[in-house]
């Protein structure tokens, strides 16, 4: 069953996935290296992409243009690196601290954001009570 599993479309295949999914983890590395450079510790990169994410989601779907779409995914990203900046640098917080809380806060927003947008993804399973 391996043998059949491990063949050589599967293999590149999976590969050319992994290096897919890969770029973005490695382009917020690089510019994490940079921002270390600094002097700054930013554990909150993965809000800053998931805001720039949703935000540019957001601004595409309810505009139907791309373009605006790429300039909020500009603004998201740069809304929530603003807020660590200011609470990290102007209320004198730790910076670890401060990322951490900036991740679940991303992800607390962008998840009610979704939902109260009437974006609601659809169903898979069906919750009708007859089947219990």
């Amino acid at each position: 069953m391996l043998d059949q599993i491990m063949t050589i479309s599967f293999l590149t295949a999976f590969l050319s996935a992994s290096v897919r999914m890969a770029i973005p983890l490695l382009y917020a590395g690089l510019g994490e290296t940079i921002s270390q450079k600094a002097g700054t510790l930013n554990i909150g990169l993965e809000a800053n992409m998931l805001g720039g994410a949703f935000f540019g989601f957001m601004f595409a779907y309810l505009t139907k243009n791309i373009f605006i779409g790429f300039i909020g995914s500009i603004l998201g990203g740069v809304i929530f690196s603003m807020i660590h900046a200011f609470i990290s640098v102007s209320l004198y917080q730790n910076q670890s601290v401060t990322g951490t809380a900036l991740n679940i806060f991303a992800i607390g927003v962008t998840g009610f954001l979704f939902q109260t947008n009437n974006m609601q993804p659809q169903r898979l399973i069906s919750t009708d009570s007859h089947l219990a």
